[in-house]
């Protein structure tokens, strides 16, 4: 995260697009780690930005198992908190904090594109 922020700010990211994609790469590193990882052996993921005139487009990339996240289910929201399934406000967080999220799986690896525009 450290080495992304740099970027961010070395690439003239200005500071309200720069923290919502923090935000969102950091919850899906924690997802990636967390869900995809587990034990069983050394995995590898990537992840790659670049900036045009006004938007930062990166991608994730990682060889854990097929997971879509822009299949999985929205929260209820209305329902009350002590009644909610745990899990699943993250990609929530993720899809309302970027312009656009796309998902392609190829080659055994799992591809996520986010876009962030100002």
């Amino acid at each position: 995260m450290d080495a992304f922020n740099q970027w961010m700010e070395g690439a003239g990211v200005p500071d309200t697009v720069a923290l919502a994609l923090g935000l969102a790469v950091d919850e899906l590193l924690a997802n990636i780690l967390s869900h995809a990882y587990g034990r069983d052996g050394e995995r590898q993921f990537r992840v790659s930005a670049w900036r045009d005139d006004c938007a930062v487009e990166l991608v994730l990339d990682d060889d854990g198992p097929y997971f879509d996240p822009t299949q999985a289910p929205q929260p209820n929201l209305c329902v009350p908190l002590e009644q909610r399934h745990a899990g699943g406000l993250g990609l929530w967080l993720v899809r309302h904090t970027v312009d656009h999220v796309s998902y392609r799986r190829f080659d055994n690896r799992n591809e996520l594109t986010l876009r962030k525009a100002w």
